[in-house]
């Protein structure tokens, strides 16, 4: 028996429990690099001592997000605020055009929405296809965020550039009553047509929607 011979049994069984293919280590974590995995763990401990250490709040992940954008997007408001006080840019954007409040659009949070406008986030910011937070906020139906976002003087009639879709057509897409009930209560223009040329009440004739009696209540003087 050749020497290959005798030790192909033990190669084959080593390859087979992967300890061939599997590197001696992984490569370490940068301190940036562990604040993320903190915030998107929800690990309090970690990131509050990370923060001590003086890690840096400015740096991007490979999405081009920063801290503060990903703990808007987990809804983590402690984490958030204490990014904040750290000097997080709230004014940042990711290579698509998202501001923190795009990221907190999806969360259920008046408080996470005032926090992140407090510290100077651009309440009517759009991304490159033109959507701002708030028709974030309509389209998914988070309606602390839109209200949030409204009270702090969001332009409630922009037309996002794709589709030229407003909140009002948004909310009418997903027939969210409590959401259209609340824009039509704010004054929202009924009249604005997207690149499809149908107005919110047209969308939602055309649909079927339940919602076609709120606009003519609103219509009522």
């Amino acid at each position: 028996m050749n020497t290959l011979a005798r030790f192909l049994p033990l190669v084959l069984s080593l390859a087979s429990g992967g300890l061939l293919a599997q590197p001696c280590c992984a490569p370490p974590q940068t301190p940036a690099e562990s604040l993320f995995r903190a915030i998107e763990n929800g690990d309090t401990t970690e990131f509050t001592r990370l923060l001590e250490s003086g890690v840096s709040v400015a740096e991007k992940n490979r999405l081009g997000e920063t801290p503060l954008y990903v703990a808007a997007e987990k809804g983590q408001i402690d984490m958030a605020r204490a990014l904040i006080a750290r000097g997080a840019d709230a004014r940042a954007r990711t290579p698509n055009g998202e501001t923190v409040l795009h990221a907190a659009s999806m969360i259920e949070s008046a408080a996470l929405t005032t926090a992140l406008i407090d510290a100077g986030a651009e309440v009517n910011a759009v991304n490159n296809d033109g959507e701002s937070a708030l028709q974030w906020a309509a389209l998914t139906g988070t309606f602390l965020a839109v209200k949030a976002l409204a009270d702090a003087g969001a332009e409630l009639n922009i037309q996002d550039a794709r589709l030229g879709n407003t909140p009002l057509h948004a909310a009418v897409s997903h027939d969210d009553i409590v959401m259209i009930h609340f824009l039509l209560s704010r004054g929202v223009r009924t009249d604005i047509r997207n690149k499809a040329g149908q107005t919110a009440l047209e969308l939602a004739q055309s649909r079927g929607r339940g919602s076609v009696k709120l606009f003519e209540d609103a219509r009522r003087p």
